[in-house]
């Protein structure tokens, strides 16, 4: 009905005067504020992931299209102000990418996983015989042979590597480098043994081994070195399991990124021909391995079927092995990271103290913290374990092991090692 009254609480309809005039209220502030210059903010996110050169082109790309087709000159300007921004965001990427390649970590992990070293537990008394890696050099160059037949420790061997290749080993063999590997990351993995999983277990009258957790260098690193504010990782019990021994040739892109290890090029090591040899072997052998050896032939290609002779050693302070003999062939063994505690004992004087020692103390299964927390002192003193070597090995030092030497190596800091055994001519072997 015209001119009739809007009942109380119901809505005017859509083209009444009311609705008229709320639809004005709404659009004045509009109306007004487009009389004005408006600037708008437009945020560009880039995570840590994503590829900056390629944003970077892609803007420029952007950039050229709104030219050619001529868009709005604001389109144009709000492009080249984001192509300015991200020019200067290369430039500071490519001075910290410059600094990374010139800076040398002083310690293997980057600081959020390092774990705290343990200085007191170091040798008081260094028994083993020393060398300069000046007077080791010179006695190279006059052709003299490398016929160790004790222990031996090159004090600072970094003077056996060509200039700056010290500097360069520190930078690669490097835990923060490592874990930023993308290559590395999928392909690298660890056999990780948790302290409270048996490695085997007697199923029936058999004894059957446990499968380890595989896992990647990264995720090793969180498990084995990266504690809380509230809950720091603390070095001996925590750790003890933690240490890594690896093919070294797992570790690389390329085997040439191994040369620059090989310190002793003069010696004859025959290792890497069997090495070369058994390769050929297994590649001839083709599919009948799988036939022969069922479902365990790639386990086995992996273990017997390839013997390396080059590892990395790493873990964390309070990490290592039990007490024991690598191969029955000489070792050098170079530390490029951390500090480790070392003890070498003969076999005749080892199987000596362990016919008295075995059932007591069990030494020889025990992890090289406990060994030296509460083994060594008990084996000196109540089984009389007298004819041994000991010494400290810091980051740089060379420590070559003759054959026939038993050996157990505490880390007192984060560590990173590489060793090599030798199998040579008498002549000229570590021995």
């Amino acid at each position: 009905m015209a001119g009739a009254r809007a009942r109380p609480g119901r809505r005017a309809a859509p083209g009444s005067a009311v609705a008229a005039a709320c639809w004005t209220l709404l659009v004045w502030p509009l109306s007004s504020v487009s009389a004005q210059t408006l600037k708008l903010s437009a945020t560009l996110t880039i995570e840590k992931t994503d590829d900056k050169a390629k944003t970077n082109d892609s803007v420029a790309g952007l950039l050229a299209y709104a030219k050619e087709k001529k868009l709005e000159a604001n389109v144009v300007r709000f492009l080249e102000n984001t192509l300015q921004q991200l020019s200067k965001v290369m430039d500071a990427a490519k001075v910290v990418e410059e600094q990374k390649a010139v800076h040398v970590p002083s310690e293997f992990c980057p600081a959020k996983y390092k774990v705290k070293s343990m200085p007191k537990l170091q040798a008081k008394k260094v028994s083993v015989k020393k060398i300069t890696a000046k007077d080791l050099q010179a006695r190279l160059e006059q052709g003299k042979d490398l016929s160790f037949k004790e222990p031996l420790l090159v004090t600072n061997a970094t003077g056996l590597f060509q200039s700056g290749k010290w500097d360069a080993i520190r930078r690669h063999w490097h835990a923060g480098r490592i874990m930023e590997d993308d290559h590395l990351e999928s392909n690298f993995k660890i056999e990780y043994w948790a302290p409270d999983k048996a490695r085997a277990r007697l199923v029936g009258n058999m004894l059957q081994m446990e499968e380890p957790e595989v896992v990647s260098f990264s995720r090793y690193i969180v498990i084995c070195f990266h504690g809380t504010p509230a809950k720091p990782k603390l070095p001996g019990q925590n750790t003890e399991h933690c240490e890594q021994v690896v093919d070294a040739t797992k570790m690389v892109h390329n085997l040439s990124e191994l040369e620059e290890l090989n310190i002793f090029p003069k010696v004859k090591n025959a290792l890497p021909l069997q090495a070369a040899f058994r390769q050929k072997l297994l590649e001839a052998a083709g599919g009948e391995l799988s036939s022969i050896l069922g479902k365990g032939a790639e386990k086995w290609k992996q273990g017997t079927g390839n013997l390396p002779y080059r590892h990395f050693a790493f873990g964390p302070s309070g990490s290592g092995d039990k007490l024991h003999a690598e191969n029955a062939l000489p070792v050098f063994d170079i530390l490029i990271h951390g500090s480790r505690r070392w003890l070498l004992l003969k076999e005749d004087e080892m199987e000596r103290v362990a016919q008295k020692a075995r059932e007591a103390l069990e030494f020889d299964k025990t992890s090289a913290y406990m060994f030296f927390e509460e083994k060594l002192p008990e084996l000196k003193e109540e089984f009389g374990l007298k004819k041994y070597v000991e010494f400290n090995q810091q980051a740089g030092d060379l420590v070559v092991v003759p054959s026939g030497w038993y050996r157990v190596s505490l880390a007192l800091a984060d560590s990173i090692s590489y060793f090599q055994s030798i199998l040579a001519e008498k002549a000229s072997a570590l021995v």
